[in-house]
């Protein structure tokens, strides 16, 4: 999958070369022209799924950069970034978890010395909104090259 929207692009890229050739045959400036016009038909379809939008993000050697290499439209990576976070959030972010239960009690010092069961109980640490976006957090770095993105993730 990693391959397909590039290996489009190519296509497309070669494609309009083509066209944009004005001594070629009128038959072949036509037949080029229709094969555009199926290119984009399928290439299309990609918008339809978040998988394909979501395999270049995760790939490291892809992410935004190819995007915009490709010079893409803001408004649509900005899009795919938007949907990408939304499944990410709704499907895949670690949830907060709930602090464990502590006593309001207060124990009596015993002794006069410092109590710390009572100071590691108060000290319990648990998940807050605050947490690092593992997400977010790959997506400002910056992309790298990856020959197998699945043993990498």
């Amino acid at each position: 999958l990693k391959q397909v929207i590039p290996l489009i692009d190519t296509l497309h890229a070669g494609l309009t070369d083509v066209v944009a050739d004005t001594s070629n045959h009128p038959a072949v400036w036509h037949a080029v022209q229709r094969g555009i016009s199926a290119l984009n038909k399928y290439y299309s379809l990609t918008d339809d799924s978040y998988i394909a939008r979501f395999a270049l993000f995760l790939h490291p050697t892809f992410k935004t950069d190819y995007m915009r290499h490709q010079e893409w439209p803001d408004s649509w990576i900005e899009q795919a970034l938007s949907l990408i976070r939304q499944v990410w959030k709704a499907d895949y972010a670690p949830r907060a978890q709930v602090p464990a239960s502590t006593s309001t009690t207060t124990e009596p010092r015993s002794g006069g010395l410092y109590d710390f069961n009572r100071y590691c109980k108060e000290k319990r640490v648990t998940a807050t909104s605050d947490a690092i976006d593992q997400l977010e957090a790959y997506l400002a770095q910056d992309s790298f090259h990856v020959d197998d993105p699945l043993a990498y993730w």
